[in-house]
């Protein structure tokens, strides 16, 4: 706006006239794709207008006097900021654009990999910011791009790719033959998977886990096959009187150690993908 060679008086309508729309204008601010939009007025952002005129026209060397009489180069505004109503309004940005880091996660649905990805934080840098909307205040229409410090989650999408890659996927390649002595029985993945979980160390790492328990309930059908179950005591009647006939014990998988032969060979491919069990004593419970 041009303001050379006027009056004070003159000079300030001038530039009331020319200002009062971009005054006015909401400031774009944003974070990566999110937007948002800032009121100078309720954050306390103005320019002091006759500041401004006495700056240009009152200098007192040569040069701002001889700009103040003819015009001449262009000359800053005047801005003024309220701190606390600034520092009020980049709350409620950050309210709006802050995030906290989300870890990623892999686990399993129907014998298939279900994971979600990582996501970083990021907070507003609410001193920086100030400095960066009080510099485009006014001078700029272009959006400011906020200052945000990155946090990232324990899990990131680093250790979710390699959780994946490495575990998960080849986890569910295919069924898993578990072999007791002469017989065998076969764990789909979609049975395997009822039992099986990836839970991140304090590192982030993703840690693997197969409850030995959870695979005997889920794949009952087919461990059945494989054990013998014990028979409890029970009471007969004979010659009108009751007999006792005694508990018989049977053979069983213990769940500890199905857990580790199958988590064993949960990476490997065709016929490496077999784990042996041992049957061990299962006593009657009467």
């Amino acid at each position: 706006i041009e303001i050379g060679g006027m009056s004070e008086a003159a000079a300030i309508d001038k530039l009331n006239a020319g200002l009062a729309g971009r005054l006015a204008e909401p400031i774009k601010l944003t974070a990566g794709e999110d937007s948002v939009e800032l009121d100078p007025k309720t954050s306390g952002l103005g320019v002091d207008i006759p500041a401004t005129v006495e700056d240009v026209a009152g200098g007192a060397s040569p040069a701002a006097l001889w700009r103040g009489l003819v015009g001449g180069g262009p000359s800053d505004l005047v801005k003024t900021a309220d701190k606390d109503a600034l520092a009020a309004s980049l709350q409620g940005v950050a309210y709006q654009l802050d995030r906290a880091p989300v870890d990623g996660t892999v686990g399993f649905a129907d014998g298939a990999v279900a994971a979600t990805p990582a996501q970083v934080g990021r907070a507003l840098d609410k001193e920086a910011a100030a400095g960066v909307i009080g510099a485009a205040f006014v001078v700029s229409t272009d959006p400011v791009e906020l200052p945000m410090t990155e946090s990232r989650p324990t899990v990131d999408q680093a250790d979710v790719d390699k959780a994946v890659a490495e575990f998960a996927q080849p986890a569910v390649s295919g069924p898993v033959t578990v072999v007791a002595g002469d017989k065998r029985a076969i764990i789909t993945p979609s049975v395997l998977t009822q039992a099986l979980t990836l839970t991140p160390d304090a590192e982030g790492v993703l840690r693997p886990a197969l409850d030995g328990e959870k695979l005997l309930v889920a794949g009952e059908s087919v461990f059945g096959d494989l054990a013998s179950g014990a028979k409890d005591a029970s009471v007969k009647i004979e010659n009108n009187r009751p007999v006792v006939v005694p508990g018989q014990s049977g053979q069983g998988i213990a769940a500890a150690d199905l857990s580790q032969a199958v988590l064993g060979v949960l990476t490997k491919s065709g016929d490496e993908r077999t784990a042996t069990v041992t049957l061990s004593a299962v006593e009657a419970e009467l």
